[in-house]
């Protein structure tokens, strides 16, 4: 694992931690139930499609490519490139903070891109695997219609695929027309 990567799931793993924290969680139930890693992801269904979209909105820092827009700027200070954090401001102008002279030229800014659309092509894949996964996975499939757990492994699996390139929205519309929304009953025997 690069320096890079070990960085970035500190600042996600901080991240998981702050918010589940105000949910009333303690920070040692948080690292021994939802922050176990897996390969390159996390055990927790949930986690797991965060770190992906976590990964996908850093490979968003891509330049002009065709499909994508800039859609903001960020910036932060040159001398605090690991410990410092990105400021983001959304619009195509480059922001003007104000900054001091000596401190502006310290300052990094960049431009921010994201795809502009889904294309046709990325549904239409993820709508494949997901029929793959729900045909070699019958019970899986079967028991996300009272299991809202279940239900998220397959919105996890699209959306490791899918990469940032579909919103999230999308994913879940996705699930909801191939599988049945949870309820809270199963069906008597």
């Amino acid at each position: 694992m690069t320096n890079a990567t070990k960085t970035q799931r500190n600042l996600y793993e901080a991240a998981v931690i702050e918010r589940l924290k105000e949910s009333g969680f303690l920070e040692i139930e948080i690292r021994t139930e939802s922050l176990m890693r897996c390969g390159d992801g996390y055990q927790d269904e949930v986690i797991n499609a965060g770190w992906h979209y976590w990964n996908a909105a850093l490979s968003a820092r891509v330049q002009d490519v065709a499909g994508m827009k800039h859609v903001g700027w960020r910036w932060k200070h040159a001398d605090t490139p690991e410990e410092g954090h990105w400021h983001y401001e959304g619009g195509t102008e480059k922001p003007d903070p104000g900054f001091r002279p000596a401190y502006a030229e310290l300052v990094t800014f960049e431009k921010v891109y994201a795809p502009a659309a889904p294309a046709k092509a990325d549904i239409a894949a993820l709508e494949a695997q997901l029929k793959h996964l729900i045909t070699t996975r019958k019970n899986k499939a079967a028991l996300a219609a009272f299991d809202n757990d279940t239900r998220m492994w397959f919105i996890a699996q699209l959306t490791g695929t899918a990469s940032g390139r579909v919103p999230l929205t999308d994913i879940e519309a996705l699930v909801a027309r191939h599988l049945p929304p949870a309820t809270d009953t199963a069906p008597l025997n």
